[in-house]
């Protein structure tokens, strides 16, 4: 008998039960989630160092969701992990991750230079007027903000239409290629698909994760992301265990 993966469709507020079955994840091994996080932001703060620092995060996305991906199996298998030897257990899955993770970087590095021609010259405005407003302690120019602003918008959405299919996309891709045995390409259309079909319980999910945001921006000195990293992907482990279902075929 073969095995045949099935996808059963989220109800309205499953997004709720994801959070919980996220944090009974967190609670089984919770020094092992926060240090796993808090490697994963270390690079990340490193990449932000250098000059292409969104295109590498972007590049690097699967396989840090990946690594999450590893540890909720663990958790929910109740086995002991750890971040150093997560890495090592991707190695089979190296290739079709990084084709993600180029599709990702490409998306990336598109929506910024679409941004950069189309108003590059109103966003450096705006930068200067911000600064030049908090160094003489008032506020920017209303009026000429709003010109600027007014260019800046459309731009700005033009790249979202590149980011937000590449990213629906790019969700559940990589614990398809984990757990399933999906090609790159394959993951990305399933997870699309499956994102697209279910659009207002992943939605709802969304602004969830939304609120989590706001709360971890609360937090000072980094805490707030420390804690809500790993919250994000054990939530979207067990979204990824809700919806996805092998069965004998």
């Amino acid at each position: 008998m073969t095995q045949r993966l099935r996808v059963t469709r989220p109800s309205l507020g499953a997004g709720v039960f994801w959070l919980q079955g996220g944090v009974a994840l967190l609670r089984q091994s919770f020094m092992a989630w926060l240090g796993l996080s808090s490697a994963v932001l270390l690079v990340l703060l490193i990449f932000g160092m250098t000059g292409a620092g969104a295109i590498l995060a972007s590049f690097a996305g699967p396989f840090v969701v990946a690594l999450f991906m590893l540890a909720g199996d663990a958790s929910r298998c109740g086995e002991r992990f750890s971040f150093l030897l997560l890495p090592g257990l991707l190695r089979p899955k190296i290739s079709p991750l990084f084709q993600v993770g180029l599709v990702n970087a490409v998306a990336t590095l598109a929506a910024s230079q679409l941004i950069l021609m189309m108003a590059g010259s109103d966003l450096e405005t705006i930068l200067k007027l911000v600064d030049a407003a908090g160094a003489s302690g008032g506020g920017p120019n209303p009026e000429v903000l709003n010109q600027h602003l007014e260019r800046v918008m459309p731009a700005l959405w033009w790249a979202l239409v590149i980011i937000l299919p590449v990213s629906m996309a790019s969700w559940f891709a990589p614990a398809l290629i984990l757990f399933d045995a999906f090609s790159a390409a394959r993951a990305l259309w399933w997870s699309l698909w499956t994102v697209l079909t279910n659009a207002v319980p992943m939605l709802f999910f969304a602004m969830l994760l939304g609120g989590g945001w706001l709360l971890a921006l609360i937090i000072p000195y980094g805490i707030g992301f420390m804690l809500f990293l790993p919250l994000l992907m054990a939530a979207t482990y067990t979204g990824y265990r809700t919806i996805f279902h092998t069965a004998e075929a």
